[in-house]
């Protein structure tokens, strides 16, 4: 039952993001965008296929809660699509950010947001 539930929440994610759209290099979402507290979100980082690309970082900031992470990229051979987890949100409203870094210096960025609502919010 439990893993049941996993792949329709999983599913449902998915379905709530779009898609890259050709003249974007990068997009990030997160669901739930209102999430409540302890809980946690999914991101979800979409990174054009390049040569040029090197890095991809992603945070998450909100009130009393920072998470970041930085993952080398191996040009068009890296992964396109990325999955991450973050957990025990507090309440608070959040940004989202990724940005891509390429060899040449450059570096695109994307962010969303989302709201974590406390334990006694309606």
């Amino acid at each position: 039952m439990r893993h049941i539930f996993a792949v329709t929440i999983l599913v449902a994610a998915m379905s709530g993001w779009s898609a890259l759209s050709a003249d974007e290099p990068l997009t990030v979402s997160i669901y739930p965008t209102v999430a409540v507290a302890r809980g946690e979100a999914h991101l979800r980082i979409v990174v054009e296929r390049n040569d040029q690309n090197r890095a991809l970082s992603w945070e998450v900031d909100g009130p009393g809660y920072y998470r970041s992470s930085t993952a080398q990229l191996e040009g068009a051979d890296a992964p396109r699509n990325w999955f991450f987890a973050v957990k025990d949100l507090t309440p608070g409203n959040y940004v989202v950010r990724a940005t891509l870094k390429r060899n040449n210096n450059s570096e695109s960025v994307a962010s969303t947001q989302m709201r974590v609502l406390g334990s006694g919010a309606n």
